[in-house]
């Protein structure tokens, strides 16, 4: 009973020692698969910073920069868990690192972006675009108060200009402003208007000028395209993040699939072991019983076959088979003490049968003599 029961507790550990090898190796797959997670929410943290970012560029709203630190701020707390978790596992992460500091230049080109913004304008009315927007108003109430419809003409042409670049963002129209300025100011040398208010016309214009030359070189550092200035740079720094999500992408795929395969080979290894382990134990348990039943059972045989009720079992163990043995000795004792018993009665019984034999005889010896005695006298 003790030793089944010793059987059964190394059956119940060995299942116990499984599961939980199993649960260890689960648990990290799980982690691992939640690094992958984390990774998705670093990139559509990325795309929401990208859609913060357009939505500025298209709405010129400061409420779009508060949303974009915001997210920053919850994309740099994703990338951090990121690179906690692959050094938990020992996964090597130059690119974590390096997607902190792409991250961190986007986020440093964004606000340059925001500042060349609001040195633009944010509405019509601000930054250079209020300053144009009053530098043109007044060259344009002096024209108009002058009633010189050529000069108005050209300053009209010259506004064309100014919106078509602002519209298209084209460098073509610095040049045909430059042009129509030059021809502007031979107008204005040529009209009949007071020699006391071109100057005053002259100097407006120049401001004009600077303010929209300054506009431009505002707008060539923001970028005229999306390849060009602030714009560009943070295009390619969109680029750089996107090739380090699919490189950390691969690297974590590659930890799961390694882990996935080194922890069936050492499951497999455990199993084996501990089956091997377990056989060996179950094979020396089976002969701890089997042992002493075949010596129980041959001193039986023994003495069934001979007769024999002298035959004792020499097994003393504390199992049940020692106690079976001793039982059997106890039997033995017992009936070879029957038998003694018997046979001494019996010895009693025939002693008692040859003096009750001895007894008749004689008494047959004498009646037959008394029967001779008695036939002499009679004759």
């Amino acid at each position: 009973k003790q030793r089944f029961s010793l059987l059964i507790g190394l059956v119940i550990t060995t299942m116990v020692i499984m599961l939980l090898i199993n649960q260890l190796n689960t648990n990290k797959i799980i982690d691992l698969e939640k690094q992958t997670f984390i990774l998705e929410k670093t990139k559509a943290g990325m795309l929401t910073l990208r859609r913060n970012e357009k939505d500025f560029i298209l709405r010129k709203d400061l409420k779009y920069v508060e949303k974009f630190d915001h997210n920053f701020n919850a994309l740099m707390s994703n990338v951090s868990q990121l690179e906690h978790g692959l050094d938990n596992h020992n996964i090597t992460h130059e690119q974590a690192g390096l997607l902190s500091t792409i991250l961190q230049s986007y986020s440093e080109r964004f606000h340059q972006y925001v500042v060349i913004q609001k040195e633009i304008g944010l509405h019509p009315k601000d930054g250079l675009y209020g300053s144009l927007r009053t530098a043109v108003h007044n060259v344009e109430d002096l024209v108009k108060q002058q009633r010189d419809y050529k000069l108005l003409s050209d300053m009209l042409t010259l506004r064309r200009n100014e919106k078509d670049f602002m519209l298209r963002e084209d460098l073509k129209y610095l040049d045909k402003f430059n042009n129509n300025i030059a021809k502007f100011e031979t107008s204005l040398l040529l009209s009949p208007i007071s020699e006391n208010i071109k100057p005053t016309i002259s100097d407006f214009l120049n401001i004009y000028q600077q303010d929209f030359l300054s506009l431009i070189d505002s707008y060539q550092r923001r970028g005229l395209t999306h390849k060009s200035g602030i714009q560009g740079e943070m295009r390619t720094v969109v680029h750089q993040t996107e090739t380090i999500f699919d490189e950390l992408h691969h690297v974590i795929i590659e930890a799961v699939d390694s882990h996935v395969l080194q922890a069936r080979i050492v499951l497999i290894s455990i199993s084996l072991l501990l089956t091997l382990t377990l056989s060996a134990i179950v094979y020396w348990l089976s002969q701890q019983i089997l042992t002493p039943v075949e010596k129980f059972y041959s001193i039986m045989n023994l003495s069934a076959k001979n007769r024999d009720l002298t035959v004792r079992s020499a097994i003393n163990t504390p199992c049940e088979i020692g106690k079976m043995a001793k039982a059997y000795n106890h039997m033995m004792d017992a009936f070879q003490t029957m038998f003694h018993q018997v046979a001494a009665s019996s010895s009693q019984v025939s002693s008692a049968s040859e003096s009750l034999k001895l007894v008749t005889n004689n008494s047959m010896n004498e009646i037959s003599q008394q029967h001779s005695e008695s036939d002499q006298a009679a004759t």
